[in-house]
């Protein structure tokens, strides 16, 4: 598509009116807790309407919307996240059109302060800062800490290689984006806080309905091809429902890198790269060959290799005092051996079942 799709806007509107999307699914239990705090955003009540996209839901989920005057739009089966934020986005009257999810709570300040970075015409898409709603379980603060749900930081060169890739890792982990005071570009943002200039998706074709995740990633990945521009803004704050349990962070990453890597595929790219388990298993390896007669220090290279590759962690816990954080290396390369592993059963599952897959005729040129 050769349309630009950097967007005007109308500079004498101080505030334009913005759509809000929630997309739900069985969602009771959490969507009175969103709709609430968006009833309670100092952005101008007049100038935003809130849409809930229940998408099949055999709860109550349409009437609690009902309750709190939002906008419904219900599906009578579940037909999956693209279709539910598509149906959001044809329905919205705003020229901007805002996603947060059900199991997100906004910052009074949120939709202001994410609205406010539209001012610059160049910019077609911004993305906020997601924290954890609660921070009671090992789980929910290593998520935190680890910057769930936010976006990595944008290599100089953005360009698909593994170097980049490489780069992009490194300093995502040693320079978290959640540490960023100003605005920034970012490669992508997610749709759990995230804002468009709505006609821009209408061009792109909204989100595709073929992907099972990281339609947010595609829906990115394609405005910056049409020349448009991606920021974070550090103040823009929403607070998600992470998981409570440990076994559910490294399985869910899992389970996820396998539909991640179609798009991957679709877009001819290179996954993200995890070096450190890599690194781990050759170390490890060696030193079973080398010291696999004196257990006691073959034991304690491998129980110590993990703050070695991760130190990143040992430099947080010492700057922000946190003890605990010496246990995060550990939870981060079991949760990145895992994605690993998710991405080469997706990629196994492609080749062997290649009519079944979503994206089969992206894969060839």
């Amino acid at each position: 598509m050769n349309t630009s799709i950097q967007q005007k806007t109308n500079t004498k509107q101080k505030s334009p009116f913005v759509s809000v999307v929630v997309c739900s699914f069985n969602g009771e239990q959490r969507t009175g807790d969103c709709l609430s705090s968006l009833n309670k955003q100092t952005y101008n009540k007049k100038n935003f309407e809130i849409i809930v996209v229940d998408d099949g839901s055999t709860d109550n989920t349409s009437a609690i919307a009902q309750d709190f005057g939002a906008q419904v739009i219900r599906f009578d089966e579940n037909k999956g996240i693209p279709v539910a934020r598509n149906a959001g986005l044809f329905a919205a009257k705003g020229s901007i059109v805002v996603f947060i999810d059900d199991d997100c709570v906004a910052d009074l300040h949120w939709l202001e302060n994410l609205i406010s970075a539209f001012k610059d015409e160049t910019i077609v898409a911004v993305g906020g800062k997601i924290l954890a709603l609660s921070r009671n379980t090992l789980a929910e603060r290593y998520m935190e800490a680890s910057g769930y749900g936010n976006p990595s930081r944008s290599p100089k060169n953005s360009a698909n290689s593994l170097i980049d890739r490489l780069a992009a890792y490194f300093s995502t982990m040693v320079s978290p984006i959640m540490m960023e005071k100003n605005i920034v570009d970012v490669l992508a943002i997610y749709t759990a806080n995230a804002a468009y200039r709505r006609d821009t998706l209408l061009k792109l074709g909204g989100f595709d309905e073929s992907l099972q995740t990281s339609e947010d990633s595609d829906v990115s990945a394609r405005i910056r091809a049409n020349g448009g521009r991606i920021v974070y803004v550090p103040n823009a704050v929403v607070k998600h429902r992470h998981y409570k349990k440990i076994s559910k962070v490294i399985y869910e990453p899992c389970r996820r890198a396998q539909n991640t890597l179609h798009f991957y595929l679709k877009e001819w790219k290179i996954p993200p790269v995890f070096p450190m388990p890599i690194l781990f298993l050759l170390i490890a390896s060696l030193s079973a060959l080398l010291f696999y007669k004196k257990t006691i220090i073959l034991m304690t290279i491998i129980g110590l290799l993990p703050l070695l590759l991760y130190g990143w962690w040992v430099a947080r816990g010492f700057s922000e005092r946190k003890l605990e954080y010496v246990w995060y290396p550990y939870i981060q390369l079991i949760v990145e051996s895992f994605v690993i592993i998710g991405m080469l059963r997706g990629l196994f599952d492609i080749f062997l079942h290649p009519t079944q897959s979503p994206r089969t005729d992206n894969f060839k040129q």
